[in-house]
């Protein structure tokens, strides 16, 4: 009598199913794994407001994905990588995206959304082609996941939006370019709204990452005759300080007024003043008291902190009336003129309907009667 496994393997063909990995990053090799970490940067939801904090940071044989989510403002963590200096080629061939990891801080990875993410342009903005993971990370071994292209939706946040695309756009070669790759750990499941997860697990989190990379489920000999390999391709990316670089100079004047140390700072400010009800003079004295002998350093320090405040709502009053309202209204004159011209058209159609329908109608009437 064959074994159980054996014929758990002949019932279910999916079981069976072998794909071919082509690793773009990999944290095996400690002498690289640095310099792969480096390729990545942060995306907390401190970008919003909120105060939660991570990084990727080497270790033996993996990267360790890991820091601390707070609701407060936020309630999410991400990474991504930098722009690429030239956009990895996805053929026919390739299936999808695959990740080995491992869930390492405690046993309830399910308390949280995984996803990855990617896009296939060059834009930076929120909208990007998403993936959940599920909440099925192993917690005793590295386990490779395969989420398909088709997988993948478009969301900007944890928005769904209802118009989608598919990730693969259709072209004569069939080829299509992969411009960014990221991962994600949220409070926030995919939909219309933003809203929360019911049993969501705040506080420390960590993943192990050891590989990143395409998958193809086409047989090993059509992706050898194609040059696929297990390989690690070496992806090369720009360096934090080349995409700063690019930036426009109004964009790094008002990133300093709003920067993450700001925000925290601006967070820290508003629970001192709302919830401890204290005036300016107040925050004066707690700085000077926090010092303790360095008092004048601590005046000083509380004094700087509250002129950035008193900028940053300054400078965002100046932006709100003279850029962000404006292109609002227009972007409302916008849509109502646009809905004005679809209407007219409607109408104009229907217009011709009726004539069209009189005309067929009376030809058989004037028929008739001359008969």
């Amino acid at each position: 009598m064959p074994p159980l496994s054996l014929l758990l393997l002949l019932l279910n063909p999916l079981l069976a199913t072998s794909y071919t990995k082509q690793p773009l990053f990999s944290f095996l090799d400690p002498a690289t794994t640095k310099d792969i970490v480096n390729q990545f940067s942060r995306i907390d939801d401190t970008i919003m407001g909120g105060v939660s904090s991570s990084a990727l940071t080497p270790k033996i044989r993996y990267a360790s994905f890991a820091g601390k989510i707070r609701t407060t403002g936020g309630g999410f963590c991400g990474l991504r990588t930098l722009p690429f200096t030239s956009p990895i080629v996805v053929t026919p061939l390739d299936s999808g995206i695959y990740i080995k990891c491992q869930f390492l801080s405690d046993n309830e990875p399910e308390r949280r959304v995984w996803k990855l993410s990617i896009r296939n342009d060059s834009s930076r903005g929120e909208q990007v082609f998403q993936a959940e993971l599920g909440g099925n990370l192993s917690t005793t071994e590295m386990t490779t996941t395969y989420l398909p292209f088709s997988d993948f939706k478009v969301v900007r946040g944890a928005r769904l939006l209802e118009q989608q695309a598919p990730f693969l756009k259709e072209k004569e070669d069939g080829e299509n370019m992969l411009f960014q790759i990221g991962l994600t750990v949220s409070c926030f499941p995919w939909g219309k709204n933003l809203v929360k997860m019911d049993n969501f697990r705040e506080g420390p989190f960590e993943l192990g990452i050891e590989e990143l990379g395409l998958f193809s489920d086409a047989d090993a000999d059509a992706n050898a005759d194609a040059g696929k390999s297990s390989a690690v391709q070496h992806v090369q990316t720009l360096t934090e300080d080349e995409v700063k670089a690019k930036r426009p100079m109004a964009f790094k004047i008002v990133s300093k007024l709003f920067s993450e140390k700001a925000r925290r700072r601006t967070e820290a400010l508003r629970l001192l003043r709302e919830e401890r009800g204290m005036s300016y003079r107040a925050l004066l004295r707690f700085g000077r008291r926090a010092r303790g002998e360095q008092r004048a350093q601590g005046v000083l320090t509380m004094s700087s902190i509250l002129l950035k405040d008193v900028s940053r709502k300054v400078v965002f009053k100046a932006l709100k009336y003279t850029v962000f309202k404006p292109l609002g209204m227009v972007f409302k004159l916008k849509k109502k003129l646009n809905k004005k011209t679809s209407k007219k058209v409607v109408e104009e159609e229907e217009e011709a309907l009726p004539a069209s329908n009189t005309n067929s109608n009376s030809q058989p009437k004037s028929y008739l009667d001359s008969l």
